[in-house]
């Protein structure tokens, strides 16, 4: 008998199933979270944390850049996690959800409003109680597309699709806020030739933008150059993808007219020499069908443009690996060393920016400014639901870890990088609880919603 085909088993096909489901990166990296906390408190302690000091070298000939592994997962990998967000940013402005002004409105007020509070009640805190430290106010001000998303997901068809794409450009916007937030707050010691030789670099992507190169070799190939300037400038590297992003070519080669005409074409003529075929137990095409089929796989590089091929190249290595990794490499926090304080000032004043800045920020800020007729609240959407859409917002985590590394540097901030990491996901879990279970109570199952 044959074996059987472990693809084709039902076990395989619930697992492929689940993988493919939008909310396994959110899943995926609630786990890889978990295990940081499980390998830094346990007795592979000491080989969970010398793995991210391992030193790595680049380079060829006479040039070699060496960093740690903790350092190439924060500042390279990252810097392709900013890149992919970029992209998002960009399709959403030329045509998405931020294409218009009216479209953009509200969900800008909203990331505006989520930004603002949260770091308000954090400045609050640390400016009250004794011992806090407002460096941090940025830690709280972020969203994860990847998490709030993963969460919507979850719930299923009881989420109508206009809250996913409020929360989706709420957390584009979110972004856009909290890149410039680290452009601005978080770079220090600025070294302007290494900026000058990236300007230069990002205006000679625009100049080949602007001359119809669709290629991404070239703007890649530069954007290492971009991101090499930025990580000897002072201002965190990871902000060189969001300007390699901008470079990238939005438009297709071709149009769709163009598209289906020579495809139409090409298909007439594969039809046309069918006669030809050959029968065996598979189809063997003759060479002038194999020529017709390959100049029809060209077409669609063609009418696809680089940005998209690029995003939905980076979707997956993102969402699988690269986010994951951060999550191992910066959740781990020994609990067992130093004084990790929840009822510090930080601590405290991360965990209330995401659970009640959040939702405050965000329903408050749109529900106000609507109020004055500057911006129109979605009509599919109720105010409840866009209180649940502001706690599910106040899932941090990832850029909130990221903003935390970069507000307390220094061997001398241990005690503070790892209460503010513990409150950061202890917060962001609550907020996720808080608004599955405030969304699941607001929102109408499909059957009712027919009735």
């Amino acid at each position: 008998m044959p074996a059987t085909d472990a693809s084709k088993s039902p076990f395989w096909n619930k697992i492929k199933a689940f993988v493919s489901q939008d909310a396994f990166p959110g899943v995926f990296l609630v786990f890889a979270a978990l295990l940081a906390l499980i390998f830094a408190n346990c007795g592979l302690a000491s080989t969970y944390f010398s793995w991210w000091d391992l030193q790595l070298t680049f380079g060829f000939g006479s040039w070699h850049l060496a960093m740690t592994f903790g350092s190439f997962v924060n500042d390279f990998l990252m810097a392709i996690f900013f890149l992919m967000i970029g992209l998002e940013v960009k399709r959403e402005i030329l045509a998405g959800e931020l294409s218009t002004g009216k479209k953009a409105a509200f969900p800008i007020v909203a990331a505006l409003g989520g930004m603002i509070v949260p770091a308000a009640i954090y400045i609050a805190f640390s400016l009250v109680m004794q011992g806090g430290d407002i460096k941090g106010f940025g830690i709280p001000v972020a969203t994860d597309i990847a998490f709030a998303l993963g969460v919507l997901m979850l719930l299923g068809k009881r989420v109508p699709v206009a809250l996913k794409i409020l929360l989706m450009s709420l957390a584009v916007s979110d972004d856009i806020g909290g890149i410039i937030v680290i452009a601005i707050f978080y770079s220090s010691n600025i070294a302007i030739n290494y900026l000058l030789i990236a300007l230069v670099a990002t205006i000679f992507l625009f100049v080949l933008n602007r001359s119809g190169v669709r290629s991404l070799v070239p703007y890649l190939l530069v954007g290492l150059v971009i991101w090499f300037c930025f990580e000897h400038s002072g201002i965190h590297a990871a902000v060189s993808g969001i300007l390699l992003a901008f470079t990238i070519p939005a438009a297709a080669k071709i149009d769709i007219k163009q598209y289906t005409a020579e495809g139409r074409a090409a298909m007439n003529k594969l039809d046309q020499a069918g006669s030809s075929l050959i029968k065996m137990k598979k189809i063997v095409l003759t060479e002038h069908q194999q020529e017709i089929l390959e100049k029809l796989g060209a077409k669609y590089k063609d009418i696809t443009s680089p940005l998209l091929r690029l995003e939905h190249g980076l979707a997956k290595p993102v969402a699988f690996c690269i986010l994951p990794l951060f999550a191992f490499a910066n959740a781990g926090v020994d609990l067992s060393i130093g004084e990790i304080n929840l009822f510090s000032p930080i601590a405290l004043g991360i965990m209330f920016g995401l659970i009640v800045g959040k939702p405050l920020g965000i329903a408050g800020f749109t529900f106000l400014v609507s109020k004055l007729g500057w911006i129109e609240k979605p009509v599919s959407t109720t105010w409840k639901q866009i209180i649940a859409v502001g706690m599910i917002g106040g899932i941090g985590f990832t850029m909130s870890i990221f903003i935390t590394l970069l507000a307390f540097t220094g061997p001398d901030n241990y005690d503070l990088v790892a209460s503010s990491k513990l409150s950061v996901l202890l917060g962001s879990l609550i907020a996720g609880i808080m608004g599955a279970i405030y969304m699941l109570r607001v929102t109408k199952k499909p059957q009712d919603a027919e009735t």
